[in-house]
């Protein structure tokens, strides 16, 4: 009886690892996301943060960051066409300048996902950050943008199974 040697065997399992890893990031499909987030004109973000963090912008460029990882075509658009399709609104970034001494910043956003142009689903979502490790050298921007890259590893996740009114981080 004739047995296949073992480099063929490696190549064999080679070739059905990559298939199967590769499996998830082609399921993840096609998504548009806006080129910013919007504010709310109630949201409470202190001017000084709005302008030099702008967490409007910075909460999107994280966002696509993590849907092209966990595989998704992202298309960045200010307008949906058909398809999926996110909207985000930022609620509240809590914050002041002095960086981890001014106490935690937080950030809180909403967001509605499409199909077609219909609400499939919906979340809220928050998270709060000192800086972690060394907070204290870290600045405003810098602290808020992980909360910013916390929510955007939130929403990839919910994406998965997305529902309607989802809690999200620490909501």
């Amino acid at each position: 009886m004739n047995r296949p040697s073992a480099s063929i065997l490696a190549v064999i399992a080679a070739a059905i690892l990559t298939t199967v890893t590769a499996l998830p990031a082609a399921a993840a499909g096609k998504i548009t996301i806006p080129p910013t987030a919007t504010i709310d004109p109630n949201a409470g973000v202190n001017a000084k943060v709005r302008d030099e963090c702008v967490p409007d912008a910075r909460v999107t460029e994280l966002l696509k960051e993590q849907l092209k990882a966990a595989g998704y075509d992202v298309t960045v658009a200010k307008q949906a066409g058909g398809g999926k399709s996110l909207q985000l609104t930022i609620l509240n970034v809590t914050g002041v300048g002095g960086g981890a001494w001014s106490g935690p910043k937080s950030m809180t956003v909403s967001g509605k996902l499409y199909q077609d142009g219909k609400v499939v689903g919906s979340f809220n979502g928050r998270r709060t950050s000192g800086g972690g490790v060394f907070g204290a050298y870290k600045g405003t921007c810098s602290i808020i943008g992980r909360c910013a890259k916390a929510l955007a590893k939130d929403i990839t996740v919910w994406l998965e199974n997305p529902t309607m009114d989802a809690r999200l981080g620490e909501m």
